[in-house]
């Protein structure tokens, strides 16, 4: 059976669905001369920024074959115990019960979140408690934050969006959003729209962050690459790479890449903030 026996055949039917949309990358099969292997597999907003170490690893190395799919977390975790990958992509830490003596975590770096404004909102920060309401629809004004008069509009994301899936593990915690929510298909969309419209409110990952719009506190703490290497600033998704061991030679260099300088440039100017 090929393709590390279907990941071991586990989570099959999720990894299958992503790749069918763009979630697969291979890297590059047609070297007919390549005998190394590296499977990677997991967490879609940990792949966003895989994906970018790829191509520069390959100029080290050009004899690998790298398998790179996008998915979600507990899938790649549980198909790289089962022997079915080299590396799982996480965009969490590991729980109690996955906890396992020969998995390695290795913390890539951060991913922060901004909730923005137009610059014309005298409003400067926010509690988790208000975001909420606003994204519910139960704030509909302004003024009830201390703002002028007007009525908020909110604008979103799709519901594939990760940025949007972070909003609502850490904000909406199972509440639905507004069906008066305008939601838009890409961040620089949500942007452009924020910029121009007063009342504007919105969610765009940190590296978005721009003169047109001015970025809000949250419980008194503003997004920065300090607060999110503090973890003061409650709207961070860690990035991980999981290995199993023993690992192959192959995996501990990419590893190790990633976490170098040179992977750590890569991702940084991706907008991960970075942890070397």
């Amino acid at each position: 059976m090929e393709r590390r026996e279907l990941l071991k055949r586990v989570g099959l039917g999720s990894l299958i669905a992503v790749a069918g949309v763009g979630g697969l990358y291979s890297y590059p099969l047609i070297f007919s001369k390549a005998h190394k292997s590296l499977m990677i597999a997991g967490s879609s907003a940990v792949s966003r920024f895989v994906s970018f170490l790829v191509e520069p690893f390959l100029k080290q190395d050009p004899n690998v074959d790298i398998a790179l799919e996008g998915g979600d977390s507990l899938t790649g975790l549980v198909s790289l115990v089962n022997g079915g990958i080299d590396i799982a992509m996480m965009s969490r830490g590991l729980s109690f019960d996955e906890y396992n003596p020969d998995l390695v975590v290795n913390l890539l770096g951060f991913e922060g979140v901004a909730l923005i404004v137009n610059p014309n909102n005298p409003v400067q920060g926010l509690s988790i408690e208000q975001v909420n309401g606003i994204l519910r629809g139960q704030i509909k004004n302004w003024s009830e934050l201390g703002g002028l008069t007007g009525e908020i509009q909110v604008y979103g994301r799709n519901e594939s969006s990760t940025t949007r899936g972070l909003i609502q593990y850490f904000v909406m915690k199972g509440a639905a959003f507004s069906s008066k929510t305008k939601n838009l298909e890409s961040a620089k969309q949500v942007v452009d729209a924020v910029a121009g419209d007063r009342n504007a409110f919105a969610y765009v990952t940190a590296k978005y962050l721009e003169n047109r719009i001015r970025g809000l506190a949250i419980g008194g703490v503003e997004v920065s690459n300090k607060s999110l290497l503090l973890g003061t600033y409650p709207l961070r998704r860690e990035i991980f790479l999981v290995t199993k061991t023993p690992s192959t030679a192959v995996t501990k260099q990419f590893i190790a890449f990633g976490l170098g300088n040179a992977g750590q440039d890569i991702l940084e100017d991706r907008g991960l903030t970075r942890i070397n």
